[in-house]
């Protein structure tokens, strides 16, 4: 049909030019931004997947570095465990030492001031090791929450024993080795000392462990979630800059048309 009135050919190229230009900006604003949505508009669904996804890991990159913070605190308590071990050993040493009849009672004397010693040192140990000022070795540290995981239910509840002397072996903070029997005695009591607070080292050996898996299950995951993540969110380079160069020429050739009709 002839029309005057109506540039009909005009209306159609200006629609495709239209078209066009809107897919030609969009294709830009995802190679500038390297976003495949920008807006919920792009996707509605997938921002909502994708929004959940982020959160999710979000919590799983602070668990982790929950559980790493958790292996600082039991390798904290776990050093303080290792040199009460060696006070307890070389305890036990003089304890052998003086059950021995060839000493005086002033050698006894002299050794017992070093078995005392270390019983205050020990004692020490307990009451002041601590990780950022939270007391681990004085029987206060008792099921203690550690966030190790993305949900509420993912916590490890650990609990660290005192290991003053008398939580290790009963008599053992008033023993001593001024006497040949005395000596003998303590030799006990350091034997049930030694083996309690090996005990406790496998127990915090134990959470570390779990800990360091803990981690590890946590990396992987945080980066499979961020793949699938980067699957919904970001752009295509390859299919938005051939995107682009279609919707370039698109809208050239309908300037060009626009212009011829008109």
């Amino acid at each position: 049909m002839t029309v005057i009135n109506t540039n009909i050919g005009a209306l159609k190229a200006r629609i495709h030019a239209n078209r066009a230009d809107k897919f030609m900006h969009t294709h830009m604003e995802r190679l500038s931004s390297g976003l495949r949505i920008n807006r919920a508009a792009d996707d509605a669904a997938g921002l909502a997947v994708a929004n959940k996804m982020a959160a999710q890991l979000k919590g799983m990159n602070m668990a982790i570095r929950n559980s790493q913070d958790g292996v600082s605190l039991v390798q904290t308590a776990e050093s303080a465990m290792n040199e009460v071990k060696n006070m307890l050993v070389r305890m036990r040493e003089v304890a052998i030492q003086m059950h021995n009849g060839v000493y005086t009672a002033a050698d006894r004397i002299n050794a017992n001031l070093e078995h005392e010693a270390l019983l205050a040192q020990i004692n020490a140990t307990a009451t002041n090791t601590a990780f950022n000022n939270v007391k681990l070795l004085d029987a206060s540290f008792s099921a203690v929450e550690l966030r190790v995981g993305d949900t509420n239910a993912e916590v490890l509840a650990v609990t660290l024993d005192s290991i003053h002397a008398s939580s290790l072996a009963t008599g053992l903070e008033t023993s001593k080795v001024s006497t040949a029997a005395k000596s003998a005695a303590a030799v006990t009591l350091l034997d049930t000392a030694i083996e309690a607070l090996s005990q406790d080292q496998a127990a915090i050996g134990a959470v570390q462990n779990r800990l360091d898996y803990n981690i590890s299950n946590l990396s992987n995951a945080s980066v499979l979630t961020e793949t699938a993540m980067g699957r919904i969110m970001d752009a295509d380079f390859a299919r938005e800059s051939s995107g682009l160069a279609k919707q370039q020429i698109l809208s050239q050739a309908s300037v060009a048309m626009l212009a011829q009709a008109n």
